[in-house]
């Protein structure tokens, strides 16, 4: 190293006193992979290419490793040994906001199945809460017509309370689809988690 400036001693930790006279393999390569790259450095310096570039992991001081995408360019010339000039740039940002990208697109899909499902659940009760009226409704007349005495009475009473424990349910899905106008009052949280408490069920396990 005849040459360090102070992009590279942020990038590696080592100060330019540190760094100068020292072997470039030596400082940024893994011990392991030492002798490679320094075959593929002489090789670089005998071809003469003009520029070559590379992507490859290198070690920091701290033992850390980054991701770098580098271009090697040589400073050639008659009467000096032959030099180069090595620019590194660090992929680690980048790599962090591809990561932060790819978590923040998976929350999206999983809004919008949420959104989708919510929208389903919105008109399957709609639809729901078009026949109960039928059914609650004919159930009320049929009770009415009825007399004291019928035995059909508890039955269609059944119904009707049935077809009553059906619409709170659809209320509650209209409610979950967000598709219900909100009217703010003071309520009594435990008689609501109670009446709620089978879909509650279903919800969380």
């Amino acid at each position: 190293v005849t040459y360090w400036n102070p992009a590279s001693a942020r990038m590696y930790g080592y100060s330019e006193a540190e760094a100068i006279g020292r072997e470039v393999v030596e400082l940024v390569t893994q011990p392991e992979h030492h002798d490679a790259w320094r075959k593929w450095f002489a090789e670089i310096l005998s071809s003469q290419r003009g520029s070559t570039s590379f992507q490859a992991w290198r070690k920091r001081r701290d033992g850390n490793r980054i991701e770098v995408r580098g271009s090697i360019v040589l400073m050639a010339s008659p009467d000096k040994p032959v030099e180069f000039v090595c620019l590194d740039h660090d992929l680690s940002p980048k790599r962090k906001l591809d990561q932060e990208r790819s978590v923040l697109e998976e929350q999206l899909r999983q809004s919008q199945k949420l959104e989708a499902l919510g929208t389903l659940a919105g008109g399957v009760a709609h639809d729901f809460n078009n026949l109960l009226t039928v059914i609650n409704g004919r159930s009320a007349l049929a009770l009415a017509d009825l007399p004291q005495d019928s035995p059909l009475r508890e039955e269609f009473g059944e119904i009707l309370e049935a077809g009553q424990r059906a619409a709170r349910l659809t209320k509650q899905l209209l409610s979950f689809s967000r598709k219900q106008v909100a009217h703010p009052v003071v309520i009594s949280a435990g008689r609501h988690i109670a009446s709620a408490s089978r879909m509650l069920q279903r919800l969380i396990g």
